[in-house]
């Protein structure tokens, strides 16, 4: 388990623009070919992920993080797992629950920069009893 890596800070930044929709950092974070599979076992991809939060369809009122732990895969890749605790509301009706979220970031170059960025590249979601 690595506690210094660069993709901790990234889950942070991830975390608040989840919590606020912020569409536009969660684009930077997410790669093109996110596939994210969610509690329902629904696949989507960065495209859905955005469009929900830019509709206001998803507002998050608690999003608390627990028991995160990520695991290095070379200089390039990296596993994150961690345990959510979420409340607000989705398409007008309440949501509450507890998540455990699996997330693999990849370092990736910039076409634009030549420069090395890291983004979600997969991720999974499981409700918790």
């Amino acid at each position: 388990m690595t506690t210094d890596h660069p993709v901790l800070a990234l889950e942070d930044r991830l975390a608040a623009a989840m919590k606020a929709s912020d569409a536009a950092t969660l684009d930077g974070l997410l790669a093109e070919g996110l596939v994210f599979i969610d509690q329902n076992g629904r696949s989507q991809g960065k495209t859905e992920d955005l469009a929900i939060h830019r509709s206001g369809l998803l507002r998050l009122d608690r999003l608390e993080i627990a028991d995160r732990q990520l695991r290095a895969l070379g200089a390039d890749a990296a596993v994150v797992t961690l345990r959510v605790r979420l409340e607000g509301r989705f398409r007008g009706a309440h949501v509450a629950g507890h998540f455990a979220y699996t997330r693999v970031w990849q370092q990736m170059i910039d076409q634009k920069t030549g420069e090395g960025v890291w983004q979600v590249v997969a991720a999974h979601c499981s409700t918790v009893a």
